[in-house]
């Protein structure tokens, strides 16, 4: 019996180390390029992930407050994230009316987002582009982003998901 529970730790062990390894791999190759799936299937487990992660806050019962770094964002959940000392995650959801702009910014960590209802934006100086509807997005670290209208009917929403450096604002805008 000892021995069949020896032998249950270290699968489960090397199980979990095999995840952290797929986790990694995906991960670095979303942030600095190289080989991917094919786009269906990138877009299946994007959309997968981020869909779960929003079905899993829900069942948390999080209580939802306006933020005051962005008056478009609700944020969801705010946790520490273990294993990084320093660092924290926080979920929210954006709603960006149409005629608004988005200031030019970024965050001192990583936001990804899928888009739960797209719209027509424009970038200054720029052709209107659509954002679609299901479709996902990364920002990294320090990088400015933003700095467009939303010119369609709809409202821009999006789910976000920031992991960034616990203390320090959200939101940086570029002046």
């Amino acid at each position: 019996m000892r021995n069949d529970l020896f032998v249950l730790a270290i699968h489960a062990s090397e199980m979990r180390r095999r995840r952290l390894a797929l986790a990694r791999s995906f991960t670095w190759r979303m942030v600095f390029g190289g080989s991917l799936p094919s786009g269906e299937d990138t877009m299946h487990m994007i959309r997968s992930a981020m869909l779960s992660a929003l079905f899993c806050l829900m069942l948390t019962g999080s209580i939802v407050a306006t933020a005051q770094d962005s008056p478009a964002r609700s944020e969801l959940k705010r946790a520490d994230l273990s294993g990084a000392n320093g660092m924290e995650v926080i979920s929210s959801i954006v709603e960006v009316q149409p005629g608004t702009e988005v200031q030019l910014h970024f965050h001192h960590g990583v936001e990804t987002a899928y888009v739960l209802q797209g719209t027509m934006i424009q970038p200054p100086g720029k052709a209107p582009v659509m954002v679609e509807t299901g479709s996902s997005l990364l920002n990294l670290r320090d990088v400015p982003h933003g700095g467009y209208k939303v010119v369609g009917d709809k409202p821009l929403r999006l789910f976000t998901v920031h992991i960034v450096d616990k203390g320090k604002p959200l939101y940086e805008y570029v002046k």
